[in-house]
Order: structure tokens, then sequence, then C-alpha cells
């Protein structure tokens, strides 16, 4: 039991606060590891719906009527950087020809 009781000091320190409050009332280290575990797997999900938001916002990427390029390449490279820091990496040269074909004409 003294193992164990050290197993969990030393995962309960490394968890975030909002993870450690909801296993903070756990008894043992294989509980705290199920429960770990369990919220994670919500996280999965939500990141796939992240992912999959940026993949649909990347399809319908336009710019709109009136808009200057400058503002137009800030909302393109912020959506280039989300997908970025998503590991959804766009190649280069799709990324050039989307930026380019989704100008509005003058």
């Amino acid at each position: 039991i003294e193992a164990d009781d050290q197993a969990i000091q030393t995962i309960l320190l490394g968890l975030p606060e909002d993870i450690y409050a909801a296993v903070d009332s756990c008894e043992t280290a294989q509980e705290i590891l199920l429960r770990v575990q369990q919220m994670m797997k919500g996280s999965d999900i939500e990141i796939q719906e992240k992912k999959a938001k940026l993949f649909n916002e990347w399809e319908r990427f336009t710019s709109n009527e009136g808009e200057s390029i400058e503002s137009y390449y800030h909302r393109f490279l912020k959506l280039i950087n989300d997908l970025k820091r998503n590991k959804h990496f766009p190649e280069k040269i799709a990324s050039n020809l989307k930026f380019l074909n989704n100008l509005q004409p003058e």
C-alpha cells in the first residue's frame, strides 16, 4: 500500500488543476489512471471535432467582397497556423493555390 500511496502522490503532482480536482477522491493509482484515461477519451473527441471544424473552414475559405488583401492574408495565415497547431499541414503548393484562387477580382 505504501508504494501505491507514493505512486498516487507522484501522479497527482503532475496533473493540471482541473484533472487533479476530478481524481483527488480516488483511493488507488489504478483508479486515478482509469479516470484520467476516461477524461482523455473525451478530449480525443473534442480534438477530432476541432480538426473537422478547421478542415471545413479550410474548404470554405475565400476572400470577402471588398476585403483588403492584407486582411485576407491575415485571416488566411491565422487559419494556416490553427491547422498546423492541430497537426494538419496542407501542402505548401495547396496553400499557395488556395490563397491565390480565392482572391476576389478587383
